[in-house]
């Protein structure tokens, strides 16, 4: 559901990013001429390939977090002398630290999908130039 709602988002930012002002004067310009040349479809551009990738990167990134929240855990609070508050800070820690790392794991294994979504984003464009 998130991919479909913010795609339109993601095409304007997207066209502003790679063909910039050269194309568009600002958002609503953007807004204005992705509308006038594609119609409403022109938002939801890339949206197949976005799917494609979220899906694999949501069902990877929840066990990558487990294992490393395991591996952290079995680490750093081994110790049953901790203090509470000590111990609190370590699984902030540990909690932060693994979705970072799951967060970047899954990144680097759907990048390829990211990078076919920004060119379909564009290839209209880049077709009326050709």
């Amino acid at each position: 559901m998130q991919s479909v709602l913010a795609n339109p988002l993601i095409v304007i930012k997207t066209r502003l990013e790679v063909i910039g002002f050269n194309e568009y004067h600002g958002f609503d310009d953007a807004i204005r001429k992705i509308y006038q040349k594609e119609g409403l479809m022109g938002f939801f551009t890339g949206l197949r390939i976005s799917l494609i990738r979220d899906v694999p990167f949501a069902g990877m990134f929840y066990p990558i977090y487990s294992f490393f929240r395991s591996e952290l855990t079995n680490r750093f609070l081994q110790d049953k002398d901790i203090k509470q508050s000590d111990r609190f800070k370590r699984l902030a820690l540990i909690s932060t630290a693994s979705s970072f790392a799951a967060n970047t794991v899954s990144c680097i294994l759907t990048h390829p999908l990211d990078l076919i979504r920004t060119r379909e984003i564009c290839k209209f464009y880049n077709h009326d130039k050709n």
